[in-house]
């Protein structure tokens, strides 16, 4: 569903409460520097292309001739691609239990996914290792994953480097209380934390470096991310990393952000012909 289909009357709406509303911009408020991109393409090994390939050519992940899993559409084929971007394959298990969409007024299958980690190195994690560790490695910093496995991936191999603390779903809110308060005192040197959870009501301002090392499909993730280490108070630009993995969907998703657009919009658009092709990065 694109984000396009929740919202109804958008323009009345905005006409209704403009008498009551006043916008201004960021850089008009504070005249903290401007963030500071960079993009740093790496490569999958020949493992990850391996699994890359057969997904694109029959949508299965398999392992050992067996099929692991078969995508049931473009935007989950998108996730799985990115999950092999990061050094992992998903396999889909079954729970048996269903939930129903509210929306369509149906009921789905519940599945659950154990995620392998794909054999030999990871180029985006030892590109990521090395911009932390060497580039920026006087810097505190964040690191933003999309998924679980790459996350307790990275905590234990940064983790060799210095003090991690991590941010998901399943950190209870004393210890995320603490992990914010660590952060600030210096006693961690980078946070790893899931943008779904980490996205907003944090101030992580002791960070100059943010590296995404995955991305959420979600424009509102993107841009509320990018303002977590944001402080009036900062005297040189926090510098924002792009791990992105070189002719895959990771250049999709990277245009459609920077483009201003939800992933599933950016998609849509392209299979009605109003933006670049993708049938190269996806079929």
């Amino acid at each position: 569903m694109c984000s396009s289909d929740l919202y109804q009357n958008m323009s009345e709406l905005i006409e209704l409460t403009k008498p009551y509303v006043h916008q201004v911009r960021y850089a008009d408020v504070f005249d903290s520097p401007p963030h500071v991109f960079e993009i740093r393409a790496v490569q999958l090994t020949d493992e990850q292309k391996a699994i890359y390939a057969r997904l694109k050519k029959d949508n299965t992940i398999r392992n050992e001739g067996s099929i692991k899993l078969v995508v049931q559409n473009i935007l989950e084929k998108m996730l799985r691609f990115q999950e092999i971007c990061g050094g992992f394959w998903a396999e889909r298990i079954d729970t048996g239990k269903f939930k129903v969409d509210l929306i369509k007024k149906i009921q789905k299958p519940i599945y659950k996914y154990n995620h392998h980690r794909i054999p030999g190195k990871v180029p985006k994690l030892d590109a990521l290792i090395d911009v932390l560790t060497r580039e920026y490695r006087h810097d505190q910093g964040i690191v933003w994953t999309t998924f679980r496995g790459e996350l307790d991936m990275i905590q234990a191999e940064l983790s060799k480097h210095g003090p991690v603390g991590v941010l998901h779903g399943d950190v209870s809110e004393a210890d995320r209380h603490q992990l914010d308060q660590d952060f600030r005192a210096g006693n961690i040197k980078w946070i790893v934390a899931n943008p779904q959870t980490g996205a907003r009501g944090y101030t992580f301002d002791a960070a100059y470096v943010m590296v995404n090392y995955s991305y959420s499909h979600s424009l509102i993730h993107r841009l509320q991310t990018l303002e977590r280490a944001t402080s009036s108070t900062k005297t040189k630009p926090v510098v924002i990393v792009d791990l992105v993995t070189e002719k895959t969907v990771e250049e999709l998703i990277i245009e459609s952000l920077g483009g201003k657009e939800d992933v599933a919009d950016y998609v849509r658009k392209a299979l009605e012909g109003k933006k670049r092709g993708i049938d190269e990065l996806l079929f």
